[in-house]
């Protein structure tokens, strides 16, 4: 399954590593959210404050 199914953002322009991106870059600001735009409506990721480069340091910089 990919990450724009599991976030429900099928219908989103961004790709799944823009989309990482803006994720990580969220995460670096210490914001608790990011809203995505999508054709039928937004969806909001909420963050949680675990820090996942320790988690999953191997894969989670390849996205990144």
């Amino acid at each position: 399954m990919s990450l724009k199914a599991l976030l429900g953002l099928e219908t989103c322009q961004l790709s799944e590593r823009e989309i990482m991106r803006t994720l990580a870059d969220a995460r670096r600001k210490k914001r608790a959210e990011v809203t995505f735009p999508s054709p039928s409506g937004k969806v909001v990721v909420q963050l949680s404050p675990v820090n996942t480069e320790g988690v999953m340091r191997s894969s989670w910089n390849s996205w990144v």
